[in-house]
């Protein structure tokens, strides 16, 4: 650990006192992890070789078990000492730097791959752990004397665990496919179980009396009050009706979103569905039996519960296909640049998926079906009418994902821990699907973004009719490199628009400047033809480039400079009808020409024939030009007189507390919705920059126009949630089934 000189003695010694118990117990906790993803990866990647497609893959996976056996003590020693160097970094560094990010610029090519990679474990990582690692934040900050400690830089955070790792892995010479693999583990050994840490961190830090009093953030944007939600249009699937997933139902003061990484919550949460389902199913089998015994005076044959076998082979059997298909619009095809899918469209799928699941029971035979095996078919059923109702994601996301339904009925009958593991290879490739098809997909071009990535893992998923975990670990694999890729392009992209809007706000502000310190001067003057003219042109440049070099200093030399010059051109301009007009001599004009030239010629030499036409200007008749009145200055409100002004402010100021990188719903004037990105706030304008999902420049709006268009319901903040989307829909269908009961 680096010595800090500390500012408060007394201080130091406490945080030590907290500080250094908690990394010795932290940096044994994660190197043991690290010691159990060895002895696991022998059985991992003998079961990858098993698998191999040729002798050549499986020949990598062998040497790579020898490889990792050799290589495993030495990878241990310089990960622990990476940890017990780097561990407290957080108080050296300078604020929004990670060491992760200053590694990227140096590395090769193929090191950059790699590191994107493990970047986007750390990412997806910290999205997981948001609430707990923001609380780290605010009180690392204060060890770090009021100084912000991004996330980046959390002692043994996700990024820098990744960063530390990526050294690790220098010394192991194993194939790119076997690299993945050992990333996958390092992910489900380490960076995933140090949840533990950093909690034990936030309490040992509350417990010394640092911000004890904090609440949990949850990343959540506010927003004016939401109007009653509209009936849907979706119909009801089990008996249950299924509407858009509330968000704020789910996330408000609820302590699920704390602990939603938590598989015991969700066994939890499932286990309550189940309860919930067969309370529904016992209803309706008591109101079926009431009928048979109407009906039938020597009562029903008792039923042969099926095997799960059986469950399975209707779920395979292809009359589902043939009875119950999926409209073919076109979205699976390859290269598809465009497909037509509406409102109605989603729902006819909707439609089709319950089809295939009534198909399903009633091939198994009536009242046959296992009752756990129902619950599961019920609650996929579920899932996936909720994926459908996302009001984020596009409708062709929506119906290319929706080709997956019977395939992950078969994985879930199979293997009910895909429902409760969060680690469950199929799990983790519907999620990252559904994440990444909500920000990087545009409707108007599918062959952009990550549309081929996300057709082609639901395409390879198709033929393979067998579940195999590595494949969904492959595919898992290259999604996320995939759109790693993506989110470096569109980083860069984005950085790049947002330095040339900056740059534009500030030659604006320069003129605004420029221009209102010209009118000032100007006003009430009569002056002479094309006095003006010049003025507010190459004049108007001149000071605006005399701030720029300034960087507005307004006290500078140069720009007092310009300011003296200003006043004596528009005294040499005055016509002979303004009170202090007259004609100037023949050496004033001379010696204002050749200062001119050299202050002003010299900076905006483009302008110089301007400049030679205005001085001989000054010698000729003092012909009258109208007196100047400056303009008014023109009110850039949009119309609002619709409008409370009270509410109107109200929403501004909640989009005050917006902050980059939220995603918003505009419509354009086409009356299309337009998923884009605030990307910049302009503190001086009040103007806010959208970009899309490539970086690109979309819309730039005044918080007032946006204010108004969110109340017109013409712009909508997407608010996010760190809970899995399966999760989500869970805490939704739980909601929905108790409602549905009581």
């Amino acid at each position: 650990m680096r010595s800090h000189p500390p500012t408060d003695s007394t201080a130091a010694q406490k945080f030590r006192r907290v500080l250094n118990p908690w990394k010795d117990e932290a940096i044994s906790f994660l190197v043991n992890n690290l010691r159990e993803m060895f002895k696991s990866a022998d059985q991992v990647l003998l079961e990858f070789a098993d698998k191999a497609q040729n002798n050549s893959i499986q020949t990598h996976f062998f040497e790579a078990m020898r490889e990792l056996w050799l290589k495993q003590d030495n990878v241990v020693s310089i990960f622990q000492d990476g940890l017990e160097r780097n561990i407290f970094t957080f108080r050296d560094l300078p604020s929004s730097t990670s060491a992760l990010d200053d590694a990227l610029s140096l590395v090769d090519k193929d090191s950059f791959e790699r590191n994107l990679a493990l970047q986007t474990i750390a990412n997806q990582a910290e999205k997981k752990f948001y609430s707990t690692l923001y609380e780290l934040t605010q009180r690392l900050a204060i060890l770090n004397g009021s100084r912000s400690v991004p996330m980046e830089n959390i002692p043994a955070g996700p990024r820098m665990l990744a960063d530390i790792f990526e050294k690790c892995v220098e010394v192991i010479f194993i194939e790119k496919e076997v690299r993945l693999v050992l990333y996958t583990l390092f992910d489900r050994f380490v960076i995933s179980k140090g949840i533990k840490i950093y909690e034990d961190l936030n309490q040992d830090l509350m417990a010394a009396g640092i911000l004890p009093d904090l609440k949990p953030q949850f990343a959540k944007q506010s927003e004016p009050a939401k109007k009653p939600k509209p009936a849907p249009e979706h119909p009801p699937v089990s008996g249950i009706e299924v509407t858009e997933v509330d968000e704020e139902s789910i996330t408000a003061e609820d302590p699920y979103q704390e602990t939603a990484t938590s598989s015991e919550i969700a066994a939890d949460t499932f286990d309550r569905i189940k309860d919930l389902l067969a309370h529904q199913r016992a209803q309706k089998m008591t109101a079926q039996k009431n009928r048979r015994r109407s009906s039938d005076k020597h009562g029903a044959a008792p039923v042969q519960v099926a095997t799960r076998q059986d469950v399975i082979t209707a779920i395979d059997d292809d009359s589902i296909a043939i009875d119950a298909p999926i409209p073919d619009v076109g979205v699976r095809q390859e290269a598809v640049k465009r497909v037509q899918v509406d409102a109605h469209l989603i729902v006819n799928i909707n439609e089709t998926l319950k089809k295939q699941r009534e198909l399903i029971k009633k091939l198994v035979g009536q009242d046959r079906v296992p009752s756990e095996d129902e619950d599961v078919i019920d609650i996929v059923g579920l899932v996936f009418e909720m994926m459908l109702n996302d009001k984020e994601l596009c409708n062709e996301v929506k119906t290319l994902l929706s080709h997956l339904h019977t395939p992950y009925l078969k994985i879930a009958v199979s293997d009910a821990s895909f429902l409760t593991e969060h680690e469950h290879p199929a799990r983790r490739l519907f999620e990252l699907m559904i994440a990444t098809g909500r920000d990087w997909v545009d409707p108007s071009d599918l062959t952009k973004g990550i549309y081929p990535h996300i057709q082609r893992t639901v395409n390879t998923l198709l033929q393979n009719t067998q579940y195999d975990e590595q494949v969904f670990v492959k595919l898992a694999m290259e999604l996320t490199e995939a759109h790693a890729h993506l989110s470096d392009k569109q980083r860069i992209s984005e950085e790049r628009t947002v330095e040339v809007e900056k740059g534009r706000a500030k030659l604006n502000q320069a003129k605004d400047v420029a221009a209102s310190k010209t009118s000032e001067l100007m006003q009430h003057k009569i002056l002479i033809q094309d006095a003006e003219h010049f003025l507010h042109g190459p004049w108007l440049d001149y000071l605006t480039l005399v701030l720029l070099r300034s960087d507005f200093n307004q006290e500078s030399e140069s720009w007092l400079q310009a300011l003296s010059l200003g006043k004596k051109l528009i005294q040499f301009s005055l016509s002979s009808e303004d009170p202090n007009g007259g004609m100037p001599s023949s050496q004033a004009i001379n010696d204002l020409s050749s200062e001119m030239k050299e202050i002003v010629g010299s900076l905006i030499p483009h302008y110089q024939a301007e400049i030679e036409i205005f001085l001989d200007s000054l010698g000729n008749t003092r012909k009258r030009s109208s007196s100047y009145i400056a303009p008014a200055v023109e009110d850039d409100k949009v119309s609002d007189q619709a409008h409370n002004s009270e509410v109107i402010e109200d929403q501004m100021n909640q989009l005050r507390e917006v902050a980059p990188g939220t995603w918003f719903n505009l419509i354009n004037e086409e009356g299309e919705s337009i998923k884009v990105k605030m990307s910049w706030f302009n503190p001086v304008t009040a103007n806010f920059l959208f970009v899309n999902q490539t970086g690109v420049k979309t819309a730039v709006k005044s918080i007032r126009q946006l204010a108004i268009e969110i109340i017109e319901e013409k712009a909508e903040v997407l608010e996010r949630s760190n809970i899995p989307f399966i999760d989500r829909s869970f805490k939704a269908i739980k909601s929905l089934l108790e409602k549905s009961i009581h």
